[in-house]
Order: C-alpha cells, then structure tokens, then sequence
C-alpha cells in the first residue's frame, strides 16, 4: 500500500531543505531566476529521492515528480516561488509548505497512478 500522499510531501520538503545551500538574499526581489531554477531543480530531485524511499519505481518516481512539479509551475506565483526560497534559507520548512505546497495539494491527487 502507498503511503498517504502528505508524507510524499513532507518527505520531499525535507530533502529539499537538506540540500540546498544557505541563501543570501534578504528580500524576494534579490532572487533571480537561476537561482529560482536550482531551487525548482533541487525540489524535484527530493521529490524523487523520497519516492525511491517509499520504493517507487524510477518511472514512478519520475513520473509523480514531474507532474507535482508542473502543477507547482502552472500555479505558484513567482512572488510566492521568490518568498519560498528565502523562507527555504531561513530554515522555515512550515512557510515553504504553506506558500508552495499547500495551496496545491488537492491538485496533486491527479499525479497518483490508477490503483
């Protein structure tokens, strides 16, 4: 049986806070964007590290990653992406699951394989 899809979640939020570096930014509006694209990156990769822990296929993995990812793309604003990376740096997991995933989460259901 699958785990429930929220600790799918926090796992990857907490491989995506494990590794990525320190940031220096103090506001949103010093984020660029390639830093916005190793955080994006670096969230997708946890993503998958936490499938494989939960014993996904790769495919598997590679698959809910990428469409958890593309819902996240389609719908955080780059003000909230902005914000999230700085809270990231922070060390405030809570503020990053609110802004990113959070207002998402219904939305990732669709991201599961037919049982």
């Amino acid at each position: 049986m699958r785990p429930p899809l929220p600790s799918i979640l926090s796992l990857t939020l907490l491989a995506l806070c494990a590794c990525l570096p320190a940031h220096a930014q103090s506001t949103a509006a010093e984020v660029t964007d390639a830093q916005l694209g190793v955080f994006k990156r670096g969230m997708e990769l946890g993503c998958r590290d936490a499938g494989k822990q939960q014993r996904q296929s790769d495919a598997q993995a590679e698959a809910f990653c990428g469409c958890v990812m593309k819902i996240l793309n389609d719908n955080v604003t780059p003000a909230d992406w902005r914000t999230a990376y700085l809270e990231d740096g922070r060390g405030n997991p809570a503020e990053v699951q609110r802004l990113i995933f959070g207002p998402n989460a219904e939305k990732f259901r669709a991201c599961r394989a037919p049982q």
